[in-house]
């Protein structure tokens, strides 16, 4: 994944591959996301890639939307991104962690295992706004 190679972590890669399919740039946002990476640095906190995923998701649902609070439909994509996260990250339910994806010590095949994940939640992302036909919000 070339953003890795870049030094950005996971949350970080979400919303850069967000911001580049949408033509745009936020120097602050990137920075701010990389306080999600590695489960909040702690490695025990809920995983980058979920909470990432779940950023991009209010980043894109709420483009161009000025009432406060999140569009209801927001509410539905994240609960869905909940579901479909632990059998993507071969998890437990109740274990989204980053040790619980990656293990106690990660390895270079567990950070592996964080980039297609963080792939697949990005695909996840991408077929959630079509289903929800708000891709033209995210583009």
């Amino acid at each position: 994944m070339r953003l890795s190679g870049e030094g950005l972590c996971c949350s970080q890669i979400l919303v850069a591959m967000a911001l580049e399919d949408q033509g745009r740039s936020n120097p602050d946002l990137m920075r701010a996301m990389a306080g999600l990476g590695m489960g909040c640095g702690t490695g025990q906190a809920t995983c980058g890639v979920l909470t990432g995923a779940a950023c991009v998701l209010g980043l894109m649902v709420m483009a161009g939307i000025q009432e406060p609070g999140p569009a209801p439909v927001l509410s539905s994509m994240l609960t869905q991104l909940h579901q479909w996260f632990p059998a993507a990250a071969e998890t437990p339910p109740d274990k989204v962690s980053c040790a619980a994806v990656l293990g106690p010590e990660p390895t270079t095949a567990s950070l592996h295992k964080c980039s297609v994940l963080v792939a697949a939640a990005y695909d996840k992302i991408m077929e959630m706004m079509k289903n929800y036909e708000m891709l033209s919000r995210g583009e």
